[in-house]
């Protein structure tokens, strides 16, 4: 049945329909507590309505049952990236690395963090980490060169 509940929630989310969603996630995970799908949507819409806590709370739920999943990990530190708790997205970014060396959206996710924390050259460093992993990474380019400009607008050089 916690499945049935899930796909309705999906259904509900894919029709803008988020709050009724949300219900039948949480359905899901009253029939099965350890239904990781049911936290993972639900996650997802929390994160999508701007509810951070609870979004941090249903994927910390996951990573409680899955300790080892880089992805989790990021996907916590992009929310606490949103949240604005920069310390927090980066402990988790930095776990995400530790399992997994070449997980590209890691690094990127700490470029994001250490940039909105002005640490403009550890974001560069990180930028670079993503494209020494994945030279097709559009977004690393994209906020590495935003990085480069700001510090040329502000008069700071630096070498390679």
């Amino acid at each position: 049945f916690a499945e049935a509940y899930t796909v309705r929630g999906v259904i509900y989310e894919k029709q803008g329909k988020f709050i009724n969603a949300v219900i039948e996630f949480s359905k899901a995970i009253m029939i099965d507590p350890k239904f990781w799908k049911a936290y993972f949507n639900r996650g997802f819409i929390f994160q999508k309505i701007g509810d951070y806590s609870h979004a941090i709370s249903d994927f910390t739920k996951i990573i409680e049952m899955f300790p080892n999943d880089p992805g989790v990990y990021t996907i916590r530190g992009q929310i606490y990236n949103q949240q604005g708790n920069f310390n927090g997205a980066i402990s988790d970014f930095n776990k995400s690395i530790e399992i997994d060396p070449s997980y590209a959206v890691a690094y990127f996710g700490l470029g994001v963090a250490y940039d909105k924390q002005g640490h403009l050259t550890q974001a560069i460093s990180e930028f670079d980490d993503v494209l020494k992993i994945d030279p097709n990474f559009k977004e690393a380019y994209k906020n590495r060169a935003i990085i480069y400009l700001q510090l040329k607008k502000n008069g700071a050089f630096f070498q390679k």
